[in-house]
């Protein structure tokens, strides 16, 4: 929005920052439903001869599956901080177009993670500090790509920009 308070510090827009929690509950809340009916499905299935392959198996497609939700329902965060109306059902129907580039998007991001961590987490048995350091570097990382992707979702499908 180009906003420049002339100040150091951002002044402070509550109505914003309270539309962007109020959604970001509501997305988790139904990512949330989703993660129990998948517990329950797992409990099931942990009795019965599938076993832990089939466990395992159902634990990364819901895994991938709560990513590409959120994805799809991202749009209506940038929405709430540029102080626009945006619903759920709005975001999944204007997502839809790219429902398989974004599950695609989320796969790649799983196997980029899953690297990091395969590089990373053996480091905490040789420097701790230095694993502490690039664990930051990661999540850090993570995040900014995590910005990128919803504004890149948001700009493209709510407003019509080009990638």
């Amino acid at each position: 929005m180009e906003e420049d308070s002339g100040a150091l510090i951002p002044s402070l827009n509550a109505a914003r920052i309270v539309a962007y929690f109020t959604l970001g509950l509501k997305i988790f809340l139904l990512l949330l439903c989703g993660g129990i009916l998948t517990a329950i499905l797992l409990a099931v299935l942990s009795s019965s001869s599938a076993g832990e392959s089939a466990s395992a198996l159902i634990v990364i497609s819901v895994i991938v599956g709560a990513f590409w939700v959120f994805y799809r329902l991202s749009p209506v965060l940038p929405a709430a901080a540029l102080d626009t109306q945006a619903s759920i059902r709005g975001a999944w129907n204007v997502t839809r177009r790219l429902s398989g580039a974004i599950l695609v998007m989320v796969l790649l991001l799983g196997v980029v993670s899953f690297v990091l961590v395969i590089v990373i987490e053996p480091i905490q048995y040789i420097s701790g500090p230095m694993y502490l350091a690039l664990s930051s570097i990661q999540i850090w990382f993570t995040v900014m790509v995590g910005v990128s992707i919803l504004t890149t979702i948001y700009g493209v499908t709510v407003e019509n920009r080009a990638l």
